[in-house]
């Protein structure tokens, strides 16, 4: 708008400055120019923080989505290392179901030994056979003979020690042990002769699969640790386990397994990446708001211990949780998040978004005026480009470097080939050469276009009769549209090389 005015006359723009109509329309004008000025900045700050808003709440939720993955990640870990363990159980039974003799006491805890190998996971594995009334005593004269001196059949007694076991139709007492913490094996006690135990081993006989206690605190060891035990039943070899009569009737006994909740959820993570910025709860599953927390695995990032929370304490923040369950225990597994970073490296991506959305708005004027002198430019040189395609006698072609698509023709290349406008632009820089010539053509083409520098060369060119003659192209890369191209003038050297080959004929007569 400035510009329009300087070039008016001296006369018209400086004379009545303050009250000609060109003068009035002038101010009116700049006047625009400046609420427009205020207008652009105005957009871009509100622009800058309308995205920086909504990058920070992108971060946020992108943090949840991040911290949900990896806590069902930590959950599908745990998962898979529960079921290992039952494995290691599976693989015990298998001992008892390849052997075609009686298992002894040590060919058990050779075997059992290679299993506890795991980090105190496992407190114990025990065989516990079926043992009918009729059989008590030859069952613990065999056991007394077999190592195990002074062995009884016992039971649980109300103050935790054992006691001599009270006559039943059945009974389960340990048999084997093999107990990796140096503690001695309770030979002799009888599962059976309390309930919750005698309950579980009905259930994994009837179903013939895994059967596990409830959570419980171990009386074993130190006091505080939780833990349950697993039985897996083995039946007589040979013998129907089809139906739950048939299990009843052909059990032989159990294998047993005694987890240390804490040493297994940590043996599994330890094999693990564990978490880093969340801490993990693990509570029996189906607790209520109030139940505390069997064990709790801290973030690596922690200088401290995480401090136990309740249930509902939990569930009341930000959290995730999901199930846990081995041999038909359930357990719920809690993760908080605990990140050591501050509030400014969380949101600092909005805040440099913000900071540079106003360094951009800034020069965003210096931008759009430059841009104009940029199109104004282009524009110029494109219309100096079209005048000197349009005057030059020799043919001059435009074609992309890549495809090789002839883009920009010239009048005087049309009637050199014989081709209209139209016809010349639906063609590629290979149509224009015969079979014979093409490899050396597009060679040099592609040469010419990698070395971005002017080059003369001499080649055949075919019209569009057939005929070929020869053409001095001299070359050169431009960009059209954004994309790279080579732009080639051409003159009809047929005759120039006619002569200059019978010349040479001449001299070599000569």
């Amino acid at each position: 708008m400035k510009g329009r005015v300087s070039v008016l006359p001296d006369d018209l723009s400086t004379r009545g400055r303050h009250n000609s109509p060109a003068a009035l329309l002038t101010q009116l004008r700049h006047k625009q120019f400046s609420l427009r000025s205020l207008v652009v900045p105005a957009i871009g700050l509100a622009a800058s923080v309308c995205v920086s808003l909504a990058v920070g709440y992108w971060n946020i939720q992108a943090d949840d989505r991040e911290f949900n993955a990896v806590a069902n990640n930590h959950r599908q870990i745990l998962s898979d290392g529960l079921r290992k363990y039952e494995d290691k159980i599976v693989a015990l039974r298998a001992l008892f179901d390849a052997a075609g003799h009686e298992i002894g006491r040590k060919e058990f805890e050779v075997f059992a030994d290679e299993l506890v190998a795991d980090g105190g996971a496992i407190e114990a594995l025990s065989w516990i056979p079926r043992v009918g009334r009729d059989d008590r005593a030859a069952f613990e004269l065999g056991a007394v003979k077999g190592g195990l001196a002074g062995y009884h059949i016992t039971s649980f007694a109300l103050d935790g020690k054992p006691a001599p076991s009270e006559e039943r139709e059945e009974y389960f007492p340990i048999l084997y042990s093999v107990v990796p913490s140096g503690a001695i094996p309770i030979y002799g006690m009888d599962l059976g002769s309390e309930p919750m135990r005698h309950k579980t081993l009905d259930r994994a006989r009837d179903t013939g699969s895994f059967f596990a206690t409830p959570i419980l605190e171990l009386k074993t060891g130190a006091a505080g640790r939780h833990g349950f035990f697993i039985v897996l039943p083995v039946f007589r070899q040979g013998l129907p386990q089809e139906k739950v009569e048939d299990r009843q009737r052909n059990l032989m006994g159990f294998v047993q397994g005694v987890f240390q909740l804490a040493p297994l959820v940590e043996s599994i993570l330890h094999s693990a990446a564990a978490p880093e910025r969340m801490d993990l709860y693990v509570f029996p599953g189906g607790a209520n708001g109030d139940a505390l927390p069997l064990h709790i695995h801290s973030s690596r990032l922690r200088t401290t211990p995480a401090e136990p929370r309740s249930l509902g304490a939990l569930e009341a923040g930000t959290h995730w949780s999901g199930e846990l369950a081995i041999a038909g225990v359930r357990l719920a597994m809690v993760a908080v998040p605990f990140s050591s970073r501050g509030a400014f490296m969380r949101n600092f991506g909005a805040l440099a978004i913000l900071a540079m959305g106003l360094v951009l708005t800034g020069l965003n004027q210096f931008y759009i005026t430059r841009q104009r002198r940029a199109e104004s430019a282009l524009v110029e040189s494109e219309g100096r480009l079209n005048a000197i395609f349009g005057a030059a006698a020799d043919g001059i072609a435009i074609a992309e470097a890549d495809t090789k698509r002839v883009r920009m023709v010239n009048a005087s290349i049309c009637r050199m080939l014989g081709y209209s406008r139209e016809e010349m632009l639906e063609l590629s820089v290979t149509d224009l050469h015969s079979k014979e010539d093409l490899p050396h053509v597009v060679e040099e083409f592609e040469r010419n276009a990698a070395e971005e520098t002017n080059l003369m060369i001499e080649l055949p060119v075919r019209r569009k009769d057939g005929s070929i003659f020869f053409a001095q192209a001299s070359t050169s890369p431009v960009m059209l549209g954004g994309k790279p191209c080579l732009m080639a003038i051409f003159r009809d050297v047929t005759d120039a090389r006619a002569a200059r080959e019978n010349l040479n004929q001449a001299h070599q007569q000569l």
